[in-house]
């Protein structure tokens, strides 16, 4: 019932309240992995830079002027591509070290697909891993251009971008608190940022014919 439903399209549960309802009679117990960020729990993903700032803006925006949810996410999308925040951080895993300047990082809980038209699913809600995306540029032009070539052959195939993914991963910085969206929720969390994808943590009622997730 929730505005865009991810997390129920890849298990491929009815949206239509009514069918939900019914599909719990003929139910199959699951469970699938969830990601934590300082004993914080997502089922979806945690963003840190351009997207927590443009949920601020557009909340904002909806409180203060009485917009609704669209006009305030172009303005404050056009706000965010104006003057993106700049992030310095270390981003550590086990076969990773990495010291950057971005505008964008996004730990998913386990990998999206990137390109249309299958945008934005998960083949997968059980491969035990997180999937980090991260802006290599804090410049505007490098952020639009990694956007259109993500959309049209996949995150790895632009130079804006880079792709890790692992079981845990570690961002540090000197900021003393930085803003992370917890599946579109901005909360403040105080570095180190220490991510672990927790396989099979979260048992779930689904449809008995299958998850939806592409596992057996």
């Amino acid at each position: 019932m929730g505005t865009r439903n991810h997390f129920a399209r890849d298990l491929a549960l009815p949206l239509d309240g009514e069918e939900a309802a019914h599909a719990l009679r003929q139910s199959a117990v699951r469970a699938v992995d969830v990601g934590e960020v300082n004993g914080r729990v997502f089922i979806n993903n945690a963003s840190m830079g351009a997207y927590p700032r443009l949920v601020e803006l557009r909340t904002q925006d909806e409180a203060h002027n009485g917009a609704s949810r669209l006009a305030a996410t172009v303005r404050a999308g056009w706000r965010v591509m104006r003057r993106p925040p700049t992030l310095h951080v270390r981003l550590a895993t086990d076969e990773a070290d990495e010291t950057l300047s971005t505008n964008l990082i996004f730990v998913g809980n386990n990998a999206y697909e990137t390109t249309l038209p299958e945008l934005g699913r998960r083949p997968s809600l059980t491969a035990g891993e997180l999937a980090v995306v991260y802006a290599t540029s804090t410049s505007r032009s490098a952020m639009l251009a990694g956007f259109v070539h993500t959309l049209s052959r996949g995150a790895n195939a632009s130079a804006a971008l880079s792709e890790v993914r692992a079981a845990a991963v570690t961002v540090t910085t000197r900021h003393r608190r930085v803003n992370v969206a917890l599946d579109g929720e901005v909360v403040g969390l105080r570095p180190p940022l220490r991510f672990v994808s927790r396989p099979g943590a979260l048992r779930l009622l689904v449809p008995a014919e299958g998850s939806g997730d592409g596992d057996p």
